[in-house]
C-alpha cells in the first residue's frame, strides 16, 4: 500500500514539474525582437529546444537523476 502512495505521488510530482516547465517555456516561446536580426545566428526552434534542454537538465541534477553516484 505504501509502494502505491509513493507511486502515486511520483506521478503527481512529474505531472507538477512538466505543466511547470511548460508554463514558463509558454512565457518564454515569444523571442524578444532585437533591433539588429543579423546577430542572432540560430534558429528559433533551436533557441527553444536548447533552452528546454537547459531546463531539463538543471532539473536532473538538481533533484539527483544526473550526476548521482
Amino acid at each position: 500500500m505504501a509502494r502505491l502512495i509513493l507511486l502515486l505521488a511520483l506521478i503527481g510530482i512529474v505531472i507538477l514539474a512538466v505543466t511547470t516547465v511548460m508554463g514558463a517555456v509558454r512565457l518564454i516561446g515569444q523571442p524578444v525582437q532585437s533591433a539588429d536580426k543579423s546577430r542572432d545566428s540560430m534558429p528559433d526552434t533551436f533557441q527553444r529546444i536548447a533552452y528546454i534542454l537547459l531546463i531539463a537538465l538543471m532539473l536532473g541534477i538538481c533533484s539527483g537523476f544526473l550526476g548521482a553516484v
